[in-house]
């Protein structure tokens, strides 16, 4: 006997075979048990969710001699010619190399013949988004209204590229990605079934690979079963080309432990091995999301303990960082380089981009504590001490020596002006805060800032137009409160015009034209 692939040997026979698509197997099998079927079906869903095997069981269901409430026996002549392929009222078409007019017009034509054996005469087309417009327009009428004895099963992975008049004459079931916790049930029953061992997580991780299908965690299986030995996760990394659980953990731990030099030379080692660069970045942005889900979710995992170290914010940073690599990878002369450049990037302790900018919002707000806590730091020192000097002038234990000296050191805020570095502090805070408000614009550019005591700062306007714009609106309150909240002491603000704008020509003469 001919060899068959461990997807094909182990295709479901009956519904209840079905892993993943349970809604699906129950309404068609209580069809089946009802006798009313409909005339024309479409399966849709991604790549080996069991669409062309469900059409099997339900072509099997249909014309079994003795169905079991809805399900296919598998004992009479029928059932076993399904089984082999044989059955003559069962017809499967693959629309990718049978696409043309002429072979929709050959089913239109053979449809109105009696079934041989069975009740039902079933076309199963499959990857019918194949077909040309020529051949669907063919096709339409014969499958809006068939004859009694023929059921049309269409199957498709890419359901946007069908007509809505196929669409509309279909009854339509949507196929599911299969839960990993599916595929792993369905693989041990596979490997009980040939006598093979595996390890849990090794299964796991093939059920994790195969990205929700059945049929390719089915032939990843059969790859790791050639090794001959119980299956564990070394064998499957092997077979899927990845680094093993060992060298990712060193390599995560470099990264944890912002070491470049580490973090460059274990990932030449994986390269080295022969783990591709794409596979090694799926890898990396796996474990990020591992990382990911422990720290939002509390659930532990293998990775969870790296994922202690790192912020919510440095791992989705890392996983946007890698996840650009992943796509420029794709188009690159040399791909490790990239991979490269994506992990220096992810260890800077600041973020290159200048779209994101938590980090530096969170050292600015560092700094500006820091700056507050020193001014008031100094201010409270010199009222401290000349409270003190205060006291003991009272007290007649000062000398008058001292008493000069004490007064010399008192602040001398009320007539002395405020040094350049004070400008820069006051005057660029005022400036900076409207940077982002277009309507402020021309009202900062005509001040120019004179002098600045210890309660007025004075600006100069331009003219009377920009010292207007202050005077006679809400400007001037808002830039004294923002101050207030800002430096923690009120200050008033007085503008001016300059010598040579005292008065616009013309200004308070009113034209009133007609």
């Amino acid at each position: 006997m001919a060899y068959k692939a461990l997807y094909r040997k182990f295709r479901p026979r009956r519904f209840s075979d079905l892993k993943g698509q349970d809604m699906i197997a129950t309404v068609l099998k209580n069809q089946v048990k009802a006798g009313e079927p409909a005339h024309a079906y479409l399966f849709s869903g991604p790549r080996g969710t069991g669409k062309t095997s469900t059409a099997k069981i339900l072509a099997t269901a249909l014309n079994c001699l003795n169905p079991v409430d809805g399900e296919p026996c598998l004992k009479c002549e029928n059932c076993r010619a399904a089984l082999n392929d044989s059955m003559i009222d069962i017809i499967e078409m693959d629309a990718a190399s049978n696409n043309g007019v002429d072979n929709a017009r050959d089913i239109r034509d053979k449809a109105g013949l009696l079934p041989a054996k069975g009740k039902y005469k079933i076309y199963i087309i499959d990857e019918v988004h194949m077909l040309t417009g020529q051949a669907f327009n063919a096709l339409l009428k014969t499958l809006e209204e068939p004859p009694e004895h023929v059921v049309f099963i269409l199957a498709t992975t890419e359901l946007d590229a069908l007509p809505k008049t196929v669409l509309s004459r279909c009854l339509r079931f949507d196929f599911q990605f299969i839960d990993c916790g599916r595929i792993v049930e369905r693989m041990k029953e596979v490997l009980e079934q040939i006598g093979a061992q595996a390890e849990e997580k090794a299964l796991e991780e093939i059920a994790e690979a195969s990205e929700g299908a059945m049929r390719d965690a089915l032939t990843i299986l059969e790859k790791c079963c050639a090794f001959g030995v119980k299956i564990d996760c070394e064998i499957v990394a092997s077979v899927l080309g990845r680094a093993n659980k060992e060298v990712m953990q060193n390599w995560m731990q470099a990264m944890v432990g912002y070491d470049e030099q580490q973090a460059l030379l274990r990932l030449r080692q994986i390269l080295d091995s022969g783990v591709e660069s794409s596979a090694a970045v799926e890898q990396i942005l796996q474990i990020y999301e591992q990382m990911l889900f422990s720290k939002i979710c509390k659930e532990n995992n293998e990775w969870s303990v790296f994922g202690e170290d790192l912020s919510k914010e440095t791992i989705i940073r890392g996983i946007e960082i890698f996840s650009k690599a992943q796509v420029d990878m794709r188009f690159a002369l040399n791909p490790d380089i990239v991979l490269e450049a994506a992990i220096l990037r992810a260890l800077l302790p600041i973020s290159e981009d200048t779209r994101d900018q938590t980090l530096w919002r969170e050292e600015v707000e560092r700094l500006e504590k820091k700056l507050e806590s020193l001014k008031k730091s100094l201010i409270n020192n010199q009222v401290e001490e000349q409270v003190f000097t205060d006291k003991k002038i009272k007290r007649g234990s000062i000398n008058s020596e001292e008493k000069q000296i004490s007064l010399n050191k008192q602040p001398q805020t009320e007539v002395m002006e405020n040094s350049e570095e004070d400008q820069e502090i006051y005057w660029s805070y005022l400036k900076k805060s409207y940077t982002e408000d277009p309507g402020a614009q021309p009202m900062l550019h005509g001040l120019k800032w004179i002098r600045e005591d210890a309660n007025t700062i004075y600006l100069q306007a331009a003219n009377s137009v920009v010292r207007m714009m202050i005077e006679n609106s809400a400007r001037k309150k808002e830039l004294q409160e923002k101050m207030d909240a800002q430096f923690g002491r009120h200050k008033n603000i007085q503008v001016s015009l300059s010598e040579k704008m005292q008065k616009l020509p013309g200004e308070g003469i009113i034209d009133i034209i007609d």
